[in-house]
């Protein structure tokens, strides 16, 4: 972690208008082109020199829309953060970019350090996200990094600086019942902390943004969701197969699509994906989002070319039932669902926007029957540990690991999650799944169910949903 303090500004001369808020509460369609931090061998120099000159390209390139930066923190292995990389930037426009602050190898203190500095910069735009696992690393490798969670992250975003303007990070893009409302209560916790708009992870399927927009519709949530969006190349198709970019999936029935499309030239290949980012932003605006993020972005000249093309194309689409149809055709009904059992909140097929006349209503999903070993152990569970976040951490502790895989921390929240430790998640994430949930529910990292997932079934199974809005205390590192 750097030391922050030598390169505070303090401006006294007041401070510049938030530009990305007021657009973005003022209804005005946003476009984030989306930049990373450079790695450590990039001359520093240089690398201001290429983040003004795509900053200043990205500003200029909107007409009707508002064009800024998404600057993403490293997730690992670099000394510069991205608040210090947005540093860089003129002070005047900085509050028209949002900032990612990883928890990745990130204490309480050390993140407390990035807000001061961002404060002092006047970096207001800031969206906390918990990181990736290193590809490749075992549960054991992932527990000895220290991943401080989002939730908490948000709150203190908000309760640091009043000017702040909290964002939040949501993978609608989970196929299982319980991985996707372990996403919808995260997100959920994250607005109650503050969070005041929010950014989608990357993905294809349509449908699932639909079904995100409706379940916040129907909870009366009504602020601001960006979409994330994947420019893609040869090289980020087989990232994404291989699992190098967790959390973002490619469906069998897609992957046929884009194994066509590379069978022509590259250049034709790359027109086939602006086509489709263009249809995706169009079809983003009409399903409700506020505005999009791409990624996948390499030049300042590519950045200016798709800003023109997704204006072009929003101008083009203006009609829900006109957009499907272009999209279906381009798409060529190609499945986009990883298999067919996948889970949808609402309709299963993408047919019809908002209906206006009457709610959504939400597809049942057969929960499982709990066994009757299952239930003996939960029976003795709560009947040993009922009031085990009001007793001495040291007490039953032998039976703790045995029955619940507890690791024996001082701040036990048993009582609070059906008897199931959420501790035990090799990120020591205590508020839900992080967004790199399996298809079928199984960790990041591990062939194990993720412990949110289990703490989700425990949860519908016994109607016992306390938990699931409930912000819980992180684990004191020391005690993991």
């Amino acid at each position: 972690m750097p030391n922050l303090d030598f390169q505070m500004q303090m401006n006294f001369t007041g401070e510049s208008e938030n530009v990305f808020r007021r657009q973005l509460e003022n209804g005005k369609f946003t476009i984030l082109v989306e930049t990373q931090v450079p790695e450590d061998t990039v001359d520093p120099k240089s690398a201001a020199e290429k983040l003004l000159e795509l900053e200043e390209t990205v500003v200029n390139s909107g007409n009707d829309v508002n064009a800024a930066l998404a600057i993403l923190d490293p997730s690992q292995g670099r000394s510069l953060r991205a608040v210090e990389f947005a540093a860089k930037l003129p002070e005047e426009r900085r509050n028209r970019h949002v900032i990612y602050l990883s928890g990745a190898d990130t204490t309480e203190a050390e993140f407390d350090d990035l807000l001061n500095f961002a404060n002092a910069n006047h970096l207001r735009n800031l969206i906390p996200v918990i990181g990736d696992a290193e590809f490749g690393s075992t549960v054991r490798e992932c527990r000895k990094r220290h991943f401080y969670d989002s939730i908490p992250a948000t709150e203190k975003i908000v309760k640091k600086h009043p000017e702040n303007f909290a964002g939040a990070v949501v993978n609608p893009y989970q196929y299982g019942f319980y991985s996707l409302f372990g996403e919808y209560f995260s997100l959920l916790k994250k607005f109650g902390q503050g969070a005041q708009f929010a950014v989608t992870q990357a993905g294809w399927d349509m449908l699932k943004l639909q079904s995100l927009h409706w379940f916040l519709n129907t909870r009366e949530c009504y602020y601001p969701v960006l979409t994330r969006l994947f420019l893609l190349s040869p090289g980020t198709v087989e990232e994404i197969v291989s699992g190098k970019r967790p959390g973002i999936r490619i469906s069998p029935g897609f992957a046929r699509i884009l194994e066509r499309e590379l069978r022509y030239s590259r250049s034709q290949f790359e027109s086939a994906q602006f086509r489709r980012i263009e249809l995706q932003a169009a079809g983003c605006r009409l399903l409700g989002a506020r505005g999009i993020q791409i990624a996948g972005i390499d030049s300042p000249a590519k950045a200016h070319f798709i800003i023109g093309r997704i204006e072009a194309a929003l101008k083009e689409f203006t009609s829900f039932d006109v957009w499907l149809e272009e999209y279906n055709a381009y798409m060529a009904s190609a499945e986009i669902t990883p298999s067919a059992n996948d889970f949808y909140l609402f309709d299963r097929s993408l047919k019809r926007d908002y209906p206006l006349d009457a709610p959504p209503v939400c597809n049942e999903e057969k929960i499982e029957k709990i066994s009757r070993w299952d239930q003996v152990k939960y029976t003795l569970r709560k009947s040993l540990f009922a009031n085990a976040d009001r007793k001495p951490a040291q007490q039953f502790r032998l039976l703790k690991l045995l029955l619940t895989g507890c690791p024996g921390c001082d701040q036990c929240v048993l009582p609070q999650t059906n008897f199931t430790c959420p501790y035990r998640c090799p990120k020591h994430l205590a508020n839900g799944p992080c967004g790199n949930v399996r298809p079928d529910g199984r960790c990041e990292i591990s062939d194990a169910e993720c412990i949110h997932v289990k703490i989700l079934r425990a949860a519908y199974q016994r109607h016992d949903f306390s938990a699931l809005e409930k912000v819980l205390p992180p684990p004191d590192p020391e005690n993991i």
